[in-house]
């Protein structure tokens, strides 16, 4: 089950499949985002080309006036896990003016690479599938079958199956491990 908090914000997560090209269907509820987003925050061109059917680069072409542009997205690698990080393009453009903007360092120079570097610009089809590049797949260790799809707010993050459940296992623990903590040190203060 797919839901979200605000019209123009991600949330939730629900399960999807890639086919063996390498195309997913974006829930619905958040392809009304990117629609929203859209329209509330502009009809944001990309300089950057759009990505093919098999990964390579094509021109957009002139469009007719009337005629309705795709929604496009911005996928890349994710930070911390081995994820792909999706923006709507008014999200994507103020993450750049943000990384931009960072003190210039090794460390803020190689966070640029990292997100800048594979970063790759997608169009979201008639039917709503978006086609993900094979390095990006090969990064986060998806193939074809079953994906995590989770909305995070003003982005969305697509995972393999294996690493969500690792990852949310993981976190789970974390949490558990804390509570547990938070009780133990409440009964040492009681004593």
């Amino acid at each position: 089950m797919v839901n979200f908090v605000e019209e123009d914000q991600f949330g939730g997560v629900s399960t999807f499949k890639v086919d063996p090209k390498g195309r997913m269907s974006l829930p619905v509820e958040f392809r009304n985002v990117l629609h929203v987003r859209h329209d509330k925050f502009g009809k944001n061109e990309v300089e950057e080309s759009v990505t093919g059917r098999g990964g390579e680069k094509k021109k957009k072409a002139e469009k007719d006036e009337t005629e309705e542009k795709p929604q496009c997205i911005v996928m890349t690698r994710g930070v911390r896990t081995c994820h792909i990080e999706c923006y709507p393009l008014d999200v994507w453009n103020k993450t750049k003016e943000w990384l931009k903007n960072l003190e210039d360092n090794d460390e803020t120079n190689d966070l640029r690479i990292y997100i800048l570097g594979h970063r790759e610009v997608c169009e979201v089809d008639k039917l709503g599938r978006v086609l993900i590049s094979q390095e990006l797949r090969d990064f986060a260790g998806i193939g074809t079958g079953e994906v995590m799809v989770m909305g995070v707010g003003e982005t969305f993050r697509i995972w393999s199956k294996d690493t969500y459940d690792r990852h949310i296992n993981v976190k789970n623990m974390e949490i558990r491990m804390g509570e547990l903590k938070s009780k133990y040190a409440k009964k040492r203060e009681e004593s």
